[in-house]
């Protein structure tokens, strides 16, 4: 099954489409994992500015999907859980959108959910913070792609992208076995 796995937040979007073991969940294969960034429309000035500069980064998200080399079987995003600012929601929203667009467009199930249902069903621990999600996923899962630098912009949101990409078949799984 592929899987597209995205972690939005205001400065970048987290983007990993991989292969996943329909039957257990497992990563058999990264095909593109890598950090989007949206530019910068949360400093855009006036609300013509703001629309302009969403719109702009969404067509490019869009175009970044149509290059995928496989379409996805299902679209895995990281729902907004924690309290936030009423533009960072609106901004975050955008990004939700896109991904449920795209698999409308697809015509692929979409599943949002939060990082502590991902964290807990890839990698056994609901609790982890983004930070602290790297060690243990690459410990599992990280020899099989070039991972972004561990310090470098995006990669914690790639590493969050790869959880949703694996966590999405897991959470079907049980409430398939419910």
């Amino acid at each position: 099954m592929i899987v597209l796995g995205g972690d939005p937040s205001s400065s970048v979007v987290g983007i990993c489409l991989s292969e996943v073991d329909p039957g257990d969940g497992a990563l058999l294969r990264v095909i593109r994992a890598e950090p989007f960034f949206p530019g910068d429309v949360v400093r855009a000035g006036d609300d013509k500015q703001v629309r302009t500069a969403r719109a702009r980064s969404m067509r490019g998200l869009t175009m970044l999907f149509a290059e995928f080399s496989e379409r996805p079987d299902l679209v895995v995003y990281e729902q907004v859980a924690v309290a936030r600012n009423t533009n960072t929601i609106r901004l975050l929203s955008y990004y939700e959108a896109m991904f449920l667009l795209c698999s409308s467009l697809w015509g692929v199930p979409c599943l949002g959910m939060t990082a502590t249902m991902a964290r807990r069903l890839a990698l056994g621990n609901g609790g982890l913070s983004k930070e602290d999600c790297r060690a243990p996923f690459m410990d599992t899962y990280g020899g099989l792609y070039a991972w972004p630098e561990e310090s470098s912009s995006g990669s914690a949101d790639v590493i969050d992208a790869a959880v949703m990409s694996i966590a999405g078949p897991r959470l079907l799984l049980e409430k398939h076995a419910a």
